[in-house]
């Protein structure tokens, strides 16, 4: 028989930087859950107010902050928090952007779906976009199924059961930010899980639309052949093939757009996924292994002092 949610130990991984103008509305949403919730927030080196808004506001003995000194970004610091659950013996790990809030049954309603389905090893809720007031189009798929199927969803709000994260281990830390979903939920679905929306849960996104320089959508196409070279559901052969279609297709729309210096430098980061294959080929064999990158027992030591050194300043100031 399925535990409760109320019964089960859940913890809520929030990463912020420079999330000032979100934090509040976020954490208030996770502080009024209808179960009970145990809160990790990895701060990536904020320079805004965000630390002393949470130090003044929300510190309690079911919140941790975490400090660090540099922007591990999106992936590492995630990591330490997804290791630091799995040695509070969590039941489900909830990571939720800074940007995202919640309804108070939201969590809920998303252990329960997957409880009763196994299969899927991550659930995201409904998310809907504040920005633009619109349903990711695949939730709207078959409102009639509590799960509709899905290959992508965005991590700013999954919920992943421990034991998934045991099999599947945490984000490649070698993606700093963007491609580290992708690249996990390809593995996801490499060791045999679906990926889902659950329709009886509701997330709420502040995801503005971003205007990217010329030297992020570079990046970005980095990111996008690299991750396709990583995917463990195809043949590597196809995969490079794969990722050499898409440089040529993106380098394609630089042309016809007029942008030729884009044209030829989107081609240049496929040639630079080339010069990279036998690191990257390294990072893909890593991947496969269950359990891929949680083997780094430094991090909790290091992880565990911190809390413990944070909940010392913490007492001696109150």
């Amino acid at each position: 028989m399925d535990k409760a949610p109320t019964s089960l130990k859940t913890f809520v991984i929030i990463v912020t930087f420079n999330g000032m103008r979100y934090i509040d509305r976020c954490l208030k949403s996770v502080l009024a859950s209808s179960i009970p919730l145990q809160i990790i927030i990895i701060d990536n080196h904020s320079t805004d107010q965000t630390i002393a808004k949470i130090e003044n506001n929300y510190l309690t003995p079911k919140l941790i902050l975490i400090k660090q000194v540099q922007n591990l970004g999106f992936g590492k610091a995630n990591n330490l928090g997804l290791k630091y659950a799995l040695t509070q013996n969590a039941d489900y790990v909830f990571l939720l952007n800074q940007d995202a809030y919640l309804e108070p049954d939201t969590i809920k309603n998303l252990i329960y779906a997957s409880q009763h389905n196994p299969k899927f090893g991550v659930l995201s809720p409904i998310q809907i976009s504040v920005a633009h007031d619109y349903k990711q189009q695949s939730s709207l798929h078959s409102q009639a199924r509590q799960i509709s199927p899905v290959k992508f969803m965005p991590a700013a709000m999954w919920l992943l059961p421990t034991a998934v994260i045991k099999k599947i281990g945490c984000f490649d830390p070698s993606f700093f930010h963007y491609g580290e979903d992708n690249d996990y939920l390809n593995r996801v679905r490499f060791h045999g899980f679906k990926i889902g929306i659950c329709h009886s849960a509701v997330g709420y996104h502040a995801n503005q639309g971003r205007n990217f320089s010329p030297q992020q959508e570079l990046y970005l196409d980095y990111i996008e052949y690299k991750q396709t070279v990583k995917n463990l559901n195809l043949n590597l052969f196809v995969t490079i093939i794969h990722a050499g279609l898409k440089s040529c297709h993106r380098s394609f729309l630089y042309f016809i757009a007029l942008r030729f210096k884009m044209m030829f430098l989107t081609l240049s980061k496929y040639l630079l996924v080339l010069k990279n294959f036998p690191q990257i080929i390294k990072e893909r064999k890593a991947s496969r292994q269950v359990g891929a990158y949680l083997r780094q027992n430094f991090d909790i030591i290091f992880f565990e002092l911190l809390i413990f050194f944070n909940s010392i300043l913490n007492n001696t100031i109150n």
